[in-house]
Parts: C-alpha cells; structure tokens; sequence
C-alpha cells in the first residue's frame, strides 16, 4: 500500500528555483477537468466522513503515482473502528524516487465537532497537487512544488475520530476522549481503561513505531494556541524564550528549538482568527489545565529507552518512533464571532484553510535540512570564459551556523574540491538568523540569500556545491541535569550529532537516519570553452 498525502505549500514562499533542481516526474498523472475533487472553487466542509474519503479517493484517481488513500487498520491488523469505521490514512509524495525520505504526520482531529483543522488538511493536499500539475492551475513555484513532492513523504489521517465527525461529538463510539488515551501519564479522565484502548490509538501506535516521523500535529478547536510538550510533567523545569523573553514552566529538553520555530510558524501563519505570540505559543500546561494522556506528550518524549527520565511517566513502552516535534494546534477559539461558512476561505482568500496551508508549509520544511540554488548556470550548461553569480538558500532549519561554496575540477566535488568562497558565520551559535525563513510574516519571508562571483576563465570541466552547518545551538537538551545532554527530537539529533544513527525495520522497508553537520545542495557541473 504505497502512494502519496500531505505536502504543503504557499510559495508566496522564496525566489524561483534554478536549473539545478531535478523533477523526477511519473507517468500516470490525469488531471481532473473540476477545480477540485470535491468540485468547488470555495473550500467546503463535507457532510460526512465518507464524503472527505471520497474526495482523497479522486484526488489518488487524478493524481496516481502521487497520492494513496489506504486503510491502516486493515495494514496493522488493528480491527474495525467502533462504530463500523475504516480508518484511512493518506500518503503524498512521489514515489518513484523511493519511501526513504523525510516524514511528517499530520491527524484530522481526535474530537469530532472540531473539523477546521480536519477539513483543511483535504484543501492542502487538493491545493497542491492542483497547481504542482493541474493546467488550469499554473503557478510561478512549480517546479518547487514538485521538487517538494520529491523530497518529502507526509502523511495524513483523514480523521482521527470517524464515529465523532459524523455525529458531531466530542467522543468516540465507546464515549471515550481520544485525545486521553497515549501512555504518558494516561489514561486520563474520559478515556479508555487503558493505554490505547482504541483502534484509532492502537493504529497510531504501530504507525509510528514504524516510522522516522520528524514532525507532527494534532488538530483542535475551542481556543487559539500553537502549543507543545510539556502538559502535566517537569513542571520545574523552566524556560526563558530567547525570541519574546517570556517565562514558562515545564519547559522540555528541546524547549529552545521548540519556542522560535513555533513563534516563527506563528509569524508566518497570519492573524486570520486572532495573534499567535508569547501569551498563546508554548508549553501547553502554560495555558491549559492538567490533561493525562494527550498523544503531544507521548508522540515527543515516550521513548524510554533513549530517555531514562521519562519512565516515570509511561506505562508500558518502549516507543522508539517518538522523538517527533509534535504540536496541539487549536485552530478556532469559539468566542470569536466568525461565521462557519467563512471559516475555511479558498486558494486566495484569506481563511483557516490558507492558515493551515502555512502551518503544514512550515513544518514540513523544517523536517530536514536542505540548500536551494536561487540563481546559477544551468547544470551541465556549456560556458564562455568569464566570471558567474551563484545564489543559494538554506532552508529546513532555524539558524545557518556556517554556509559557502567549494568549486573544482573533480565530479566528487563535495569532498575533493580546489576552491571555497568565505564562510558566512554571522549567525554562528545564534539561535536564528541565515535562512530563507528570515522575515517571516503572514505568508511572506525576507530570507537571507547568498552570493559568490565565481571566475571559470580557464577551459575545462568545472563542479561547484553549496554547503551548510545549521542549529548547532540547539545540540545539547534543556537542563541536562534533568533530561540527560541528548536532545529528544529526532530531527535536532540528525542535524547536531554526527554520531546518531537510528534504523530498524519499518512498513515501507529499512527506516534509517544518520546524522550529520554539513549539508549540501545538488552538484552543478558546467563545461568553460
């Protein structure tokens, strides 16, 4: 069962990508002649879940090789949902360049009258895959959005409560909250008995633990927050935010990275339904009561193995696929008087849907480090003598530590090169500051670009390849004398320690991260005559 999901973008995002990006397209591409699968040019809510299913269905029939609708309990063997339910996952990438990418998971959410979040995740999806193929749909990013569809493997649950969603309800079948279920200080009140007594949760379990997920959210409403880990333990560890100089209890052992990525998102989301800042983005038990058994909590920090200091906190375990940067995101706060058929917009009207395009844009560009040339000689382009401008970006990450460019006459130019241009350390141990997020706001970014006048006057062939050390700042976890020096997300590790090494047998093969500190963009070879 392998095809595609979730990738997002607002390419409002970026200068426009050179000739060094390669697409690697499929051949079975049959753009629908409706503006959308569910056949409206305004985003809609559907009437039921299997409505919202359907609609992914036509999107996987228009877009195949690109998108997969399948049912995950029939994968992991976990039952059928009470109240008769399939439970449907979708994946979005291309898959004719392999399952061994970047993955990001994204929930339709866990109480069933909240739908904004769960609603808008179908919009993303049909957005992008409309303007990165449909022709009716042109769009001056293209060729990224592709090259994101290449890169990236997202996963999305259509709706982590399907009994709810139909009925409007807040509780499953069984009358359960499935958002107090996780085994980290749960079952909470309103859950089930124990850890996992849904097929929801019992699916969500298996899913994980077979895959590297690097980020991850679950979508609520009822008030305005971007929040994270932690909700109801290690309320002595404090934190202070680097970016607002806001104070917090049960800060985490990623609180650093965790607060200016999410106050960064936040910048970028917009105000549609009110400011995300300091007073609403953070640690969740900063501004919402006590929860046992919310999936945040177990899906960041609940493997007790690689930490010790968790184990107070977990029943059973071990969960080796957590370590995923997971947010509750509450999309809708009730006491704003917005009108529902307003809520959602379309592709240029300002609205949650557009909102959760830049929340799920965001995120899935921080999944890992990357470089982008912005400007350059086409690859395997035959040059005249003379001097050329390179420009690049470095993306996926907070703060560009070091960043320049190695040019040579050998094909391995990553590691055999004659030349490099000055190191850019500006923002060196900073906590943000180098990339092409700089500047984000309500869709728009500033970010930093670099150049380098590279003369190739002698003739010959010629090999160049940008290369970046990023977020080195956030190597060591917050209060090592709590949490131990590692940090806990997956993504921190694989871009701060060259030593972490993570694999094991997963559903799509062999699930490996190796981490590293330099990172590089695709290889240029030109030809001076």
């Amino acid at each position: 069962m392998k095809k595609l999901l979730a990738l997002a973008l607002t390419a409002l995002f970026l200068c426009s990508a050179g000739g060094s990006f390669v697409h690697t397209a499929q051949e079975s591409i049959h753009v629908s002649p409706l503006s959308s699968s569910a056949g409206a040019s305004r985003y809609t809510f559907p009437s039921n879940y299997s409505t919202l299913v359907g609609w992914y269905q036509r999107l996987e029939e228009n877009y195949s090789g690109y998108l997969e609708v399948f049912k995950a309990n029939q994968l992991y063997g976990t039952g059928e949902v009470d109240g008769g339910y399939d439970l449907y996952y979708v994946r979005l990438t291309n898959e004719s360049t392999g399952l061994s990418k970047p993955e990001v998971l994204f929930l339709g959410s866990p109480h069933g009258p909240e739908q904004i979040g769960t609603v808008s995740l179908y919009w993303f999806t049909d957005w992008l895959l409309r303007h990165a193929f449909h022709p009716g749909y042109d769009h001056p990013q293209r060729d990224w959005l592709r090259w994101l569809l290449d890169n990236r493997e997202v996963y999305v649950e259509v709706s982590h409560n399907p009994w709810g969603f139909d009925h409007r309800r807040r509780w499953d079948a069984n009358g359960w909250d499935l958002n107090r279920e996780a085994d980290y200080n749960g079952p909470g009140e309103w859950g089930p008995p124990e850890p996992w007594g849904s097929v929801q949760g019992q699916t969500l379990v298996r899913f994980v633990n077979n895959h590297t997920i690097r980020t991850g959210c679950d979508f609520h409403e009822g008030l305005r927050k971007l929040m994270y880990p932690w909700f109801n333990s290690h309320w002595l560890v404090k934190g202070i935010s680097p970016v607002t100089l806001m104070p917090y209890n049960y800060a985490p052992p990623d609180f650093y990275f965790y607060d200016v990525a999410s106050l960064r998102c936040a910048d970028y989301m917009g105000d549609f339904g009110g400011d995300l800042n300091a007073w609403n983005v953070g640690p969740i038990r900063s501004f919402v009561d006590r929860t046992e058994g919310a999936l945040v909590a177990w899906a960041y920090g609940a493997d007790v193995d690689r930490h010790p200091a968790e184990r107070r906190f977990v029943q059973d375990g071990p969960y080796p696929g957590s370590g995923i940067m997971w947010h509750l995101y509450e999309v809708y706060d009730y006491e704003k008087d917005i009108n529902r058929w307003d809520l959602l917009g379309d592709d240029t009207t300002l609205g949650f849907g557009m909102e959760v395009r830049r929340f799920l844009l965001h995120q899935i560009d921080l999944a890992q480090p990357y470089l982008r040339w912005l400007s350059a000689p086409a690859n395997n382009s035959v040059l005249a003598p003379g001097t050329y401008t390179f420009s690049w970006q470095v993306n996926g990450s907070l703060v560009v530590d070091h960043t320049s460019l190695q040019w040579g006459t050998h094909p391995d130019v990553v590691t055999t090169y004659d030349h490099e241009t000055e190191d850019h350390d500006r923002y060196q141990g900073k906590f943000r500051g180098g990339t092409g997020w700089d500047g984000a706001h309500n869709g728009t970014t500033r970010g930093t670009v670099y150049r380098e006048n590279i003369t190739l006057d002698q003739p010959g062939d010629y090999y160049l390849v940008a290369k970046a050390m990023v977020d080195q700042r956030y190597g060591t976890a917050h209060v090592p004398l709590v949490y131990g020096r590692e940090p806990y997300l997956r993504l921190v590790r694989e871009r701060t320690d060259p030593d972490y090494h993570e694999v094991r047998p997963g559903t799509d093969g062999m699930e490996e991260v190796q981490g590293r500190l330099w990172w590089y963009s695709p290889v240029l070879h030109v030809t001076v005559r």
